[in-house]
């Protein structure tokens, strides 16, 4: 049996097959149902037992046991034996002389091995709430809704146009009137020039600037961008807010974990490198 189940296990994690991608069978076979104690399905020789059948699951990282229902579960069933099946005959075939499998076979278990003390360097990584917590306080401005700006503009093609509505807005003629007259912004124009909030990392830099250094209710003189020369008033404005602790704190937690684990991993890499006299030569 293990000698089935280690080929099989090859045969798996080669072809990525999974509940959700099933080749179909030459041969539909008949899918009993699975018994409570007894095995989940069998061949001659072979015996898929409960136990085999959870540790599949856990050859199957992409799988949640959780959410599987019963008819996924019992593809998944299907899927294993046509592996074993199919494993099966390629031993009665002599395919497991094959040049090259053995080294294949080799090279995949130092990649479980791999994963198993890999994982078992993971376990042991810790994330203090002290450690979050000083996180949290030596970058609390990364940690803030940032401030958005209110803002309405006129579009015009020259500085000398951008001028004249400039006049026009000192003498009083209302800006959301000479939007809609005289913008060449075919969206906001309708809406009296209204852009709505602007956010930092807008796509026009040059419009952001400006809007973040006027108060509510100022108008901005006459300003080149790369869409044409432009007019601004901004009509309101949202102060930067910042986030609690306990807002962010799983967030920093995971942050902090990801990074911690990647420089365990690396100082673990380099021991062993050395430990164990690595020398990496050029590729081929």
């Amino acid at each position: 049996m293990e000698k089935y189940v280690f080929y099989s296990a090859v045969l798996l994690a080669l072809t990525g097959i999974s509940w959700g991608q099933t080749p179909a069978p030459a041969a539909p076979a008949p899918t009993p149902e699975p018994a409570a104690s007894g095995p989940l399905a069998e061949m001659k020789g072979y015996r898929l037992t409960p136990a085999d059948f959870d540790l599949l699951l856990k050859m199957l990282p992409s799988v949640n046991p959780q959410t599987l229902t019963a008819p996924q579960k019992q593809q998944l069933v299907k899927n294993w034996m046509q592996v074993v099946a199919f494993s099966e005959e390629a031993l009665a075939q002599g395919l497991d002389k094959e040049p090259g499998l053995d080294e294949q076979i080799e090279m995949f278990k130092k990649r479980l091995l791999f994963e198993r003390y890999q994982k078992h360097l993971l376990s042991q990584v810790e994330v203090s709430e002290e450690e979050v917590r000083k996180f949290y306080e030596e970058n609390r401005s990364s940690y803030q809704v940032p401030g958005q700006v209110r803002v309405s503009r006129i579009l015009l093609p020259t500085k000398e146009k951008a001028d004249e509505v400039r006049r026009a807005l000192s003498e009083g003629v209302p800006f959301e009137q000479l939007a809609k007259e005289r913008s060449t912004d075919g969206v906001s124009k309708e809406q009296g020039g209204d852009l709505g909030w602007v956010k930092p990392g807008h796509k026009e830099p040059d419009l952001e600037r400006m809007a973040q250094a006027l108060e509510p209710n100022q108008i901005s003189e006459p300003f080149a961008t790369n869409v044409g020369w432009q007019v601004i008033k901004v009509t309101d404005k949202r102060p930067a807010v910042q986030k609690e602790y306990a807002d962010v704190q799983k967030v920093i937690q995971q942050q902090l974990t990801v990074k911690k684990q990647r420089e365990v991993l690396e100082a673990a890499a380099n021991d062993m490198f050395k430990k164990y006299d690595v020398k990496i030569h050029n590729a081929p």
